[in-house]
C-alpha cells in the first residue's frame, strides 16, 4: 500500500510552498512532508503543537 502524495514538480499553492520551506530547512523533501502533500494544513496544525509543553499537547491530543 502506498500513500498518494504530490510529486515536487508537480506542487502548487501551499503544497509548494510546504516543499520550498522544508528544501531550504533541511537541504531535501523529507518523505514525511510528501505524505502532507494532500492536506498541507494538517502538518501545519502539527507543526504548531510541536512546541507545546505536555499538558497541553496532552490536551490537543484529545
Amino acid at each position: 500500500m502506498f500513500i498518494q502524495t504530490v510529486p515536487e514538480d508537480q506542487a502548487a499553492g501551499a503544497v509548494q510552498q510546504m516543499y520550498a520551506e522544508n528544501i531550504a530547512g533541511f537541504g531535501y523533501l523529507p518523505n514525511y512532508v510528501q505524505a502532507f502533500s494532500l492536506r498541507p494544513h494538517v502538518l501545519a496544525a502539527w507543526g504548531a503543537v510541536s512546541g507545546c509543553d505536555q499538558a497541553r499537547y496532552g490536551c490537543t491530543a484529545l
